[in-house]
């Protein structure tokens, strides 16, 4: 009788099933911001888990919420989250997906450039002007702003344009400016601004006159001759102070004549 040989069954190994992750991020955003992230995962039924890769800038980005579903933007840069689902009995862990968000920083604004009101030359070189300088802000904090024209400074006869600019560097775009004018009133602006002054006067009359005869020989070009003009507006003022005229009036005109002699140069 041939004796049974009992035979151990033969070892074998069943692989756990793979898994993948399909996840697309925002892409791009910008500092101050947020977004939702999700993805798909396997058939472990295990959730994807949300989180920061060291490679992103410090302190650029950050996730919260469940699973870190929430991506909060905090500095211009790049930041990379991973995504991971772990795997179970039957499935095995799905590899890693990353994506990669651009962050802009978009926040740098700065004020709209007001015109300061018309002003009269003093002198041949025009007017010291001052104007209110355009106020700029950024989360990162005070902002410089320049102007190519500092207020206060001296601003030739006729209109000038002033460009603000406002800088940083970490935003998109990192320059802003702003443009505004400034008027000075040259001779003859200020002359026809006399006229129509002397015009309001009871007795003006003669003061008119002369006045008129000013702006035509300024718009002659016979300058010392404009300058003998309006000495003798000055003359007359002070003869009318109190009488024809009043003495607020009077003072207006002569301290009118005396600037417009000064811008000439008399």
């Amino acid at each position: 009788i041939t004796p049974q040989v009992a035979y151990a069954p033969l070892p074998f190994t069943v692989n756990a099933a793979s898994q993948a992750i399909t996840f697309t991020g925002p892409g791009t955003g910008a500092v101050g911001g947020y977004a939702s992230l999700s993805a798909t995962g396997g058939g472990s039924g295990n959730p994807v888990i949300f989180s920061t890769d060291a490679s992103s800038g410090a302190g650029v980005c950050n996730v919260s919420g469940s699973n870190g579903a929430t991506v909060s933007y905090s500095a211009a840069g790049s930041c990379v989250i991973d995504a991971n689902q772990a795997g179970n009995t039957n499935y095995a862990a799905a590899p890693q997906v990353q994506q990669t968000i651009t962050l802009t920083d978009t926040d740098l604004a700065i004020t709209a450039g007001v015109s300061p009101p018309p002003v009269q030359a003093t002198s041949s070189a025009g007017a010291v002007v001052t104007f209110t300088v355009p106020s700029a802000s950024d989360e990162d904090g005070a902002v410089t702003v320049t102007c190519d024209r500092p207020s206060g400074s001296t601003f030739p006869v006729g209109t000038t344009t002033v460009t603000c600019t406002a800088s940083d560097a970490d935003d998109t775009p990192r320059t802003l400016s702003v443009s505004f004018a400034v008027t000075v009133k040259g001779a003859l602006s200020q002359l026809q601004d006399l006229l129509a002054y002397v015009h309001g006067f009871g007795s003006g009359g003669s003061l008119a006159n002369k006045v008129q005869t000013a702006i035509a020989d300024f718009t002659a070009g016979n300058i010392p001759k404009t300058c003998t003009d309006l000495k003798g507006i000055i003359n007359q003022a002070k003869a009318q102070s109190g009488k024809k005229i009043t003495t607020t009036q009077a003072a207006t005109v002569i301290s009118s004549a005396t600037r417009i002699r000064s811008v000439l140069g008399c």
